[in-house]
């Protein structure tokens, strides 16, 4: 049994050391861009509308300086263009998360899977849970982040630019601010990975390593080491993938 569950925690140390760093790319300044591009927007129901307006009221609020008249006619010329790149920014963002959903899903299974074996073995748990808690906290702030991102960038590229081209300067503020404290959140996550959670499965390894004599651990056909090993090669080429396509903006 324990040699089994001290393969499971060198799996999980795999695991501890995914990079979760969100390369978020920073959305387009509308008075800079000069390519323009037609879009399609989506037909919207009265209530996104309505709930969409009342965030753009808010960004507005948060404006310090009002637009002069020569700086609305910029981006009134040039926000269409700028709309149909964060349109493609938001698919990215989508396609991020759920990538970053599905890592930290099978990083929990297998910790939860782990805690199950280590009590069956009668070894203390009890760091070991509060870390996994603590983890989970960490990383709940950090999909709240991205989804208040996500939102932001939506409203930059849904709303009519033309028309209220002070309200898309304080939407695209926003989102400059959210993407800042998105990198922030998941930065944060990443450090708690590896200087939290992974001392505390080096010390149960080391534990088991010296309560179990002639333990090969340097070699192992253990299907669990195999998959977590699998799932790291996976969350990195993604996160490869994302960084080539967002220009790798941290």
């Amino acid at each position: 049994m324990k040699k089994i569950v001290f393969v499971m925690v060198g799996a999980l140390l795999v695991l501890s050391m995914l990079p979760l760093t969100v390369y978020a790319q920073e959305p387009i300044d509308p008075t800079i861009t000069t390519q323009q591009t037609d879009s399609e927007e989506e037909p919207s129901s009265d209530d996104s509308v309505t709930k969409r307006e009342e965030r753009l009221a808010r960004y507005k609020e948060k404006l310090e300086e009002r637009l002069s008249a020569a700086e609305e006619r910029k981006i009134r010329n040039s926000c269409k263009a700028a709309q149909v790149i964060t349109g493609k920014l938001a698919q990215n963002a989508d396609t991020v998360r759920a990538v970053r959903e599905r890592a930290y899903t099978q990083v929990n299974e297998k910790l939860t899977n782990l805690v199950e074996k280590l009590q069956a073995a009668s070894v203390d748990t009890t760091e070991l849970e509060a870390a996994i808690e603590s983890m989970a906290e960490i990383t709940e702030e950090f999909f709240a982040a991205m989804e208040e991102y996500q939102t932001a960038i939506d409203d930059l590229s849904a709303m009519d630019c033309e028309e209220n081209p002070e309200e898309f300067k304080a939407a695209l503020e926003e989102a400059k601010r959210l993407r800042v404290t998105v990198i922030s959140s998941s930065q944060s996550l990443r450090k708690y990975a590896n200087e939290t959670l992974k001392p505390i499965l080096q010390s149960i390894r080391a534990e088991l390593s010296g309560e179990e004599d002639g333990i090969d651990t340097t070699n192992t056909d253990d299907s669990n080491e195999q998959d977590a090993t699998n799932n790291t090669d996976e969350a990195t080429n993604n996160d490869t993938s994302n960084q080539t396509t967002t220009g790798g903006t941290q």
